[in-house]
């Protein structure tokens, strides 16, 4: 029985402890918890304010992507913040905003191929023809200068099949859509083309107070709907030229000029009316790519359009398609035969007065040609038009609006 006694004390649980803090320990380790918060909190006060600080100087500014598509996604906008002598903080956060609205609404504006809400776009032209259309002033206005040019306008279905070449895979799928490769496509384009340079077939009425109607035949229509295309009127690759003109036009009416704004396809609008100086280089194709041989230097105001046969970054520049054995296509469409074409490898046109579309629609029928014509590019030159070109690793060129120097 004792034994058992014992036991059964052995394996009772020990008694609780009961431990008292000392008050001092419990101050000092409090005291320390805090100071590591206060700590803290200074360390992302500190880092918060260093990301927020704006300071002078130039700077990307961004179209908020939140806002939707536009054409800001194109664009480089760089500008020099307290140039004007107002706070940098204030003037990105209101470039930003102005940046973003304006490029939104550009986009939108010049979109043939899907509705906005509460813009009468080109989209709401194409969808009814035959029909008075009230559109949006700045498009009533691209629209007159692009009519006033040639049939550039009417090419909307050519470049719809244009961009499923520009979209392909591999070369056996471009040459599927390739009007050069595939006689089936090349007939299909010849029709297209034929169609789009007959004003009895499609036009374009401007009947003032921003109104237009766009009339089409029955046997276009028709020919449209088999083919299933979705636009009659497209911008297509010169939507930037319009969309540089409008988003720089509302920064100059807001004051903004310290800056210059650039599309990612050869758009340039400087805004800039002091003596900066800015710089552009000049490209040539070697060996399958886009090489800088020159570069061309020059102080603003100035409007810069450059045109190209081929490709710098063809990663972000969707208006082209490299074959592997060197063959590139472009958007750059002749209406006689809906075939791309280009007379110059290169062309870079300047002007201090005259914006982006202006300067583009002047190049386009020496450019879109089947052969140089020097001629043809000297007709269109005076002071305010100055036209450079590369040829075999030199600059060519007799303009004074810039000065030219070998590439760095």
């Amino acid at each position: 029985m004792k034994r058992e006694a014992l036991d059964r004390t052995a394996n009772r649980p020990k008694p609780v402890q009961r431990i008292e803090l000392s008050d001092k320990h419990f101050t000092l380790k409090t005291a320390a918890f805090i100071g590591a918060l206060v700590i803290l909190a200074g360390v992302l006060i500190y880092s918060v304010l260093t990301l927020l600080r704006v300071e002078n100087g130039w700077t990307a500014i961004e179209a908020d992507s939140g806002a939707g598509l536009g054409a800001g996604a194109e664009f480089v906008f760089n500008y020099e913040l307290g140039a004007d002598g107002e706070s940098p903080a204030i003037a990105r956060k209101a470039l930003t905003m102005l940046y973003t609205t304006a490029s939104v609404r550009a986009y939108q504006v010049l979109d043939a191929r899907q509705t906005h809400m509460g813009i009468q776009n080109l989209w709401q032209v194409n969808s009814h023809p035959n029909q008075e259309v009230r559109v949006e002033p700045e498009l009533y206005r691209a629209l007159e200068k692009m009519e006033s040019a040639g049939r550039w306008l009417y090419l909307g279905p050519i470049w719809e099949s244009y961009q499923s070449l520009f979209n392909s895979a591999s070369d056996a799928e471009a040459a599927a859509f390739d009007p050069f490769l595939d006689e089936e496509t090349r007939a299909w384009v010849a029709e297209a083309a034929a169609y789009a340079m007959n004003p009895a077939d499609i036009s374009l009425r401007f009947l003032g107070n921003d109104t237009v109607c766009l009339t089409v035949s029955d046997r276009y229509a028709a020919f449209c709907r088999d083919s299933e295309t979705t636009a009659y009127l497209d911008f297509s690759w010169m939507r930037n030229a319009f969309a540089a003109d409008c988003i720089a036009e509302a920064l100059i009416e807001k004051g903004y000029t310290h800056g210059t704004l650039s599309s990612l396809d050869g758009f340039t609008r400087c805004l800039d009316e002091r003596n900066t100086l800015y710089a552009q280089n000049l490209y040539e194709l070697q060996d399958g790519r886009g090489v800088p041989v020159g570069r061309l230097e020059y102080t603003g105001p100035m409007t810069l359009v450059t045109l190209r046969a081929f490709p710098i970054d063809p990663a972000h520049e969707t208006h082209y398609y490299v074959y592997g054995i060197g063959d590139i296509r472009t958007a750059a469409i002749d209406p006689q035969d809906g075939l791309c074409k280009a007379a110059f490898p290169f062309l870079c046109a300047l002007s201090r007065h005259q914006g982006c579309a202006d300067v583009l629609l002047s190049l386009l029928p020496a450019y879109i040609a089947d052969q140089p014509d020097e001629t043809a590019l000297e007709a269109i030159q005076n002071d305010d038009l100055g036209i450079v070109r590369v040829e075999n690793g030199t600059i060519v060129t007799n303009t004074s609006l810039a000065r030219f120097s070998p590439a760095e």
